[in-house]
């Protein structure tokens, strides 16, 4: 069927994807653009466009495009219909080290087909080539302070990589690249450097954007079962009049041997805490960029990281393989309180590393670091639809120099490492890779407390340097084309524009919608909660209930979480642990979590796995070890990871809801503080020690109620409840919720990013509605507040509560905040019915998008999760079904309903956060008028 498909197209190549279980064919146009088709068994579809990136410099010219692809085309000339969510769909865009990805995916065959021509035209056809007001908007522009009479940087991607520069965790992402890469134009940011972006032009980000788009440059990637002529011949219009003769795009230079050079660079931490700031050493060792080897280096890094825990307890240790990397690296990285450590610490692990390959590696850490990498092939889930993460792969793989399926397949690869897996193969392996790797480089960040703020001083000083030196008629210039800016924004799209957008309609969902629910099985113990899954995998959860935990106790529990698995036990060492639970468990998680439901907030600290059905009973062993036989002996060792905790938050602000992630913006962080201020983990006085945690421990694990649910099939519910090795601990599950205490928060954030979250009550009544509501407000209040302070992101979360965080690079201002919101919410009680049926769309498209990739003859257990979330919110499998229907018939006058009640909120119950004592300072007469109304408070 493809031979004759298009004329303007020819087949290349055809290849049938194991691992997928599907045909992947690639199609070369005329113009020189590729296509790949995977011809997958799949009702969620997924569309993208590829294009390879040569960084030239720090601005972040790429990041910006990617923003301004999504601000609205030429054809449809609506503004940001990227993010409008008129569309049933999942849509974003990544920017990558040397490629950039634009997908888009979707299960309804009619909706995809017009995203495919709304795409197309934002990539060759993009408002931002017409006007110079998306550049300004999402890149950086000047702004005003009247009252203080400066200028000041603002702009999306300006301000968002500002705060992302002031986050450890992904400067060390730059830095190993940038010392591993010296002399390639990969050391260069393509996200943007804060300090670079201003001196970005729209002339050169047009040029960039021409030469970026080139059809030769292009690779579109088609997933699922769909209409392919059609989007065929789509691209064909456009790609017969892109250009077609520019040179590629790609990554210059090659790896080089190590130069004996250090490379260093400084990082910051919060002022105050320079007893706790740690240096950090990195070596990366640069592999070759095959199979085998990616499979060997990944195997090695897990076998190294349990290597070190043993012999360097005492150390922040990790190691990782980089294997998506355009140049795949090994890496190790060390933390230590003082630079003049770090050199010694190399040298003792390269020490060590030659006691590995002098003794050999023991079989069972073989087998099962092994196992281990497998698992997280064979069953991984996704942050995207599970069509745009394959996707992603696939443009790896051809930036890379390969066929485009390349990095979809190690099936086979694993195999191979199988059939020699042995002491021999890995030692000759981590000889090559890193011995005798000439590929070597290492590099240094030093930590500097307060070091955002000096950068603050001196650019303030480089802008009022910049303003004195403007003549009159220049500095109306910039008035005036911030005042152009802010008309742009503020201005409505035209009916005839967005008439031109394709809307899905509610009819495209089916009438009953999706499930997600587990069953009570009574049995002699107490209660066990069953997901009812057909997978070959077994997922298990304890859920401790922590809701009657002291105040003083709250702020310790983030602990548990980051050291469960590092505790050594009575019959085995922390590394003994570590290779047993690699062989017999995945995705091994610890987190607190907070269950809202009618009947009150419900807080647990859960452990869940996965595992195979033949691992079952050595997992419950072993996990069950894990939790009862803890050895709180080793005083010294305990008190290091103590302090490596108590570092880590200092530095990072820890997710305190879901897995305790610290590398992400800590706005996301602040409205998780707002929303669980029993879960904010950073306190200013912390004084866990070994003592403290004995005890927590006890109470969470020993003295406690606990609830065990699993994921399995019917036929093996019985066999695997007879393996639970604690069924007397098993008490009968109820509601042990609380309604949480709200109380002040101290707030204090590494870096000079402003953050500030409000948040206003919502009747249980309306809390359905608001899940469709919510994204109409977050979209609306998106484009108003960009004018206000600098702020770039607002981000609405439907609960019982509804919440929202403003992210700014000036201090945000409250009242004007909370005005405008309340404008937004007056403008949408006249919502109209495109409003309805997009907010509809939007929230009913959040019940169908699949984020679970296995590889064939696996399946995970993806939605298990979400089941147990519905179960402990009450959401049975006939609520679920109500607020299914709910959705689907939400009238505007729900919604009008609705809006009008977040507008009195607003004004009369509001709560809000800041994050830090000055931010409330300058906000502080709204701040004494929520404090008069003996309203929520958090600082």
């Amino acid at each position: 069927m493809f031979k004759q498909i298009h004329e303007n197209y020819e087949r290349v190549s055809c290849h049938y994807v194991e691992d997928l279980q599907c045909e992947a064919i690639l199609f070369r146009h005329l113009s020189g653009a590729q296509l790949l088709y995977l011809d997958a068994p799949s009702e969620e579809k997924t569309f993208g466009l590829a294009f390879r990136l040569s960084p030239e410099d720090h601005t972040g010219v790429a990041h910006i495009i990617e923003h301004c692809i999504l601000c609205g085309s030429c054809g449809y000339g609506v503004k940001n219909w990227g993010g409008d969510g008129l569309i049933n769909s999942f849509n974003s865009a990544f920017t990558m080290r040397d490629s950039y990805f634009i997908p888009v995916s979707s299960n309804n065959e009619k909706a995809f087909q017009e995203l495919v021509k709304l795409y197309a035209d934002g990539v060759w056809n993009p408002l931002a080539a017409k006007h110079i007001e998306p550049f300004l908007q999402e890149g950086w522009h000047y702004e005003y302070d009247q009252e203080k009479d400066e200028l000041y940087y603002a702009g999306v991607v300006y301000s968002e990589m500002r705060s992302s520069y002031q986050i450890p965790d992904f400067l060390l992402g730059q830095v190993q690249v940038r010392s591993a890469c010296e002399g390639s134009n990969l050391t260069f940011d393509v996200g943007g450097d804060p300090a670079c972006i201003p001196e970005l032009s729209y002339e050169h980000f047009l040029t960039t954007a021409k030469k970026l788009f080139a059809a030769n440059n292009c690779l579109g990637f088609v997933y699922g079962k769909t209409d392919l002529h059609t989007i065929l011949e789509v691209l064909d219009r456009y790609l017969l009049k892109a250009e077609s003769d520019i040179v590629p795009c790609g990554i210059t230079g090659e790896p080089t041997p190590f130069s004996g050079k250090t490379y260093k660079e400084k990082y910051d931490v919060p002022c105050g805490s320079e007893g706790k700031a740690l240096d950090i050493l990195g070596m990366n060792f640069i592999i070759e960029d095959d199979k085998d080897s990616l499979v060997a280096a990944d195997v090695l890094a897990r076998i190294l990281q349990i290597h070190f825990v043993e012999k360097f307890p005492n150390l922040a240790l990790s190691v990782q393989c980089q294997r998506d990397s355009h140049w795949p690296m090994l890496n190790i990285v060390v933390r230590d309180n003082e630079e003049k450590n770090l050199e010694e610490i190399k040298i003792s692990i390269f020490d060590e590393i030659k006691q590995i390959l002098s003794d050999g590696i023991e079989q069972d850490l073989i087998d099962a670091a092994l196992s281990a990498s497998e698992f997280s092939y064979y069953d991984r889930i996704s942050f995207v639809p599970a069509g745009i993460d394959i996707g992603i792969k696939a443009v790896i793989s051809w930036v890379h120099g390969f066929e485009p399926w390349y990095r979809l397949e190690f099936k086979e690869a694993y195999r191979r490492i199988h059939d020699k897996a042995d002491s021999n193969f890995f030692t000759k392996a981590l000889r090559t890779m890193t011995i005798e790797n000439p590929l070597y480089s290492q590099f240094v960040m030093q930590a500097e407390p307060g070091l955002s703020e000096k950068r603050k001083t001196a650019e303030a000083k480089k802008l009022r340097a910049y303003k004195d030196s403007l003549s009159e008629e220049e500095f109306t210039r910039h008035l005036t084309q911030i005042e152009n800016l802010h008309r742009y924004q503020k201005a409505d799209d035209s009916p005839e524009a967005l008439a031109r957008v394709p809307v899905s309609v509610v009819s495209d969902f089916p009438q009953v919608g999706p499930v997600q629910y587990v069953r009570e099985v009574p049995f002699e113990y107490g209660m066990l909660l069953h997901h009812v899954s057909d997978s070959n995998l077994i997922g298990m959860t304890l859920h401790f209930d922590i809701s009657d935990v002291s105040e003083e106790e709250i702020c310790d529990i983030g602990s548990v979480p980051i050291l469960f698995g590092k505790l050594g036990t009575s019959k085995d060492t922390v590394a003994s642990l570590k290779t047993k639970s690699a062989k017999n468990m995945n995705h091994l998680s610890v987190c607190c979590q907070n269950y809202h439901s009618q009947e009150g907030d419900s807080l647990k600290l859960e452990i869940s796995l996965e595992c195979l059905e033949e691992t079952f009973s050595e997992t419950v062993k072993l996990l069950s070890e894990m939790i009862y036989d803890v050895s709180f002996e080793n005083r010294d060792a305990i008190n290091n990871l103590i302090e490596g905790y108590l570092a880590s938050v200092t530095t990072a602000i820890p997710d305190p809801i879901h897995k305790l992630r610290g590398n992400y913006l800590p706005g996301e962080a602040l409205l998780s503080c707002c929303t669980e201020p029993e879960f904010f983990l950073y306190m200013q006085n912390q004084t866990l020690d070994v003592q403290k945690l004995a005890r927590l421990w006890k109470k969470i694990f020993v003295e406690n109620r606990l609830t065990v649910s699993l994921s399995c099939s019917v036929s093996n519910l019985k066999k695997v409840m007879e393996l639970i090795p604690w069924k007397s601990s098993i008490g009968s599950f109820s509601y042990c919720g609380r309604n949480l205490r709200k109380k002040n928060t101290a707030f204090r954030i590494n870096g000079d990013m402003q953050y500030l979250a409000m948040g206003f009550p919502i009747d249980e009544s309306l809390s359905t509605i608001a899940v469709a509501g919510m994204p109409l407000l977050q979209n609306m209040a998106g484009l108003r507040l960009r004018d206000l302070g600098g702020a770039y992101s607002v981000k609405c979360v439907a609960t019982y509560g509804q919440d929202i965080v403003i992210l700014s690079n000036r201090d945000p201002n409250l009242r004007s905040s909370l005005e405008e919101m309340r404008n937004v919410a007056k403008h949408l009680m006249q919502i109209n019915e495109e409003q309805r049926v997009s907010s509809i769309i939007q929230a009913a498209s959040k019940f169908t998008t699949t984020t679970s990739i296995s590889v064939t003859g696996w399946k995970g257990v993806s939605d298990y999760s979400s089941s147990l979330g519905n179960y402990f919110r009450g959401y049975t499998p006939e609520k679920q079904q109500q607020v299914w229907q709910t959705l689907l018939h939400i009238t505007c006058e729900d919604l009008q309903r609705l809006f009008r009640q977040i507008d009195t909120a607003l004004e009369t119950a509001a709560y809000a956060g800041a994050v830090s004592q000055e931010m409330v300072k300058e906000n502080q007469d709204c701040f004494d008028e929520i404090q008069e109304r003996e309203l929520l408070l958090k600082l």
